[in-house]
Formats: C-alpha cells, sequence, structure tokens
C-alpha cells in the first residue's frame, strides 16, 4: 500500500473513532429520571375495616388515600385507626400525620407525630410506630415516650409491644417515674 493509503485509512479510522466517542454518555450529560409511580386511585375521606370472625379488629380512617394495586399498599395522609377487641368493645385510638398499609398482611407503618391513646390510659408518642397485624405487635426504632395513667413517663429509642400497649419493652431507657398519690418523682 502506498503511503497515501495508509493515511487514508488512518484519517477514516481516526474519524470513526472521534464519531463513536460522541455517541457515548459524557460524564455530566442528563440521563433519563425513573419514571414516578403514579397511585392507581386517589380517596378521600377513606374509611377501611378489617374482621375477623365477624368481628371488627381495627378501623382505619384517612383524610386521603393513594392506592398502588401492583404493590398491595395504600398509602394514607392524616390517618387515625380504632383498634377493637373480640367482643367489639374499642381499646386503643393511634393518629398520625402519613401512614401505609400492606393490604396482603394488613400491616401498617405510621410516621410523623404519632400517637396512641388506650382506654386504660397509656398514652406512645414517636415519629415512626409499627403495627404488624400476624403477631399483634407494634415495635418501632426510633425514640418513643410512654406516659401512664398515673403520669409516670418511660421513653428511649427502640419499643417493642402487645396492641393494647399492656406488655411493652423500651430500649435506652429515661424514666419519670410518678407514684399515685404521691408528689415526688424518681429518676
Amino acid at each position: 500500500m502506498s503511503p497515501f493509503g495508509w493515511s487514508r485509512v488512518r484519517v477514516l479510522a481516526l474519524v470513526s473513532l472521534v464519531a463513536l466517542s460522541g455517541c457515548a454518555r459524557q460524564p455530566g450529560t442528563p440521563t433519563a429520571a425513573p419514571a414516578v409511580r403514579r397511585p392507581d386511585e386517589i380517596l378521600e375521606d377513606l374509611q377501611m375495616t378489617e374482621t375477623s370472625s365477624g368481628s371488627r379488629s381495627w378501623v382505619l380512617h384517612a383524610r386521603k388515600a393513594y392506592v398502588y394495586d401492583a404493590e398491595n399498599r395504600v398509602d394514607v395522609e392524616v390517618a387515625a385507626v380504632d383498634f377493637y377487641d373480640d367482643t367489639g368493645k374499642q381499646y386503643s385510638h393511634l393518629t398520625c400525620d402519613r401512614g401505609s398499609l400492606n393490604q396482603s398482611s394488613n400491616d401498617m407503618r405510621a410516621e410523623g407525630h404519632v400517637e396512641i391513646r388506650t382506654t386504660s390510659g397509656m398514652h406512645v408518642e414517636s415519629e415512626l410506630l409499627c403495627y404488624w397485624n400476624g403477631p399483634q405487635r407494634i415495635t418501632s426504632d426510633r425514640f418513643v415516650k410512654v406516659t401512664d395513667a398515673h403520669g409516670s413517663v418511660l421513653s428511649g429509642t427502640g419499643f417493642e409491644s402487645d396492641v393494647r400497649v399492656e406488655h411493652y419493652r423500651v430500649g435506652k431507657v429515661d424514666a419519670t417515674l410518678r407514684h399515685p398519690g404521691g408528689e415526688g418523682s424518681d429518676r
């Protein structure tokens, strides 16, 4: 091949290389944003009830709900849940800023300013509480404050309880105990 032929091959190779490198993603070049999943339904003033053996277990009220059918999930805003015993008597009331319900398991996650008030006088506050329907447990890995009917306060990070908040554990505890009829407190 003549020197002129090699030059032509080199020029064509160089032009091809430059053209191909133009197709490669350059640093800082924006890519398509992932698709935002839109709810299948948006509902206002939602009320959902779970029953067991003909008795209601809980009733969920939400100002607004977003239903995601593929995930079996309902996200709610400004919600309240009333829990009932086997006889149909309400034993606690939960409120939260927002939450999520797994429609397959009926497990719930409450977030924002979350409070549970029981008919026995227990008051639980946290920024996150999870309700596990199968084992009938409430848990959190966040800061939780529990106040009993006498004003005793137990707080800490981490929480596990039965749904009636009769038997519970708080991790990394800070406590203020008030005795019925007493003025003092112990730390």
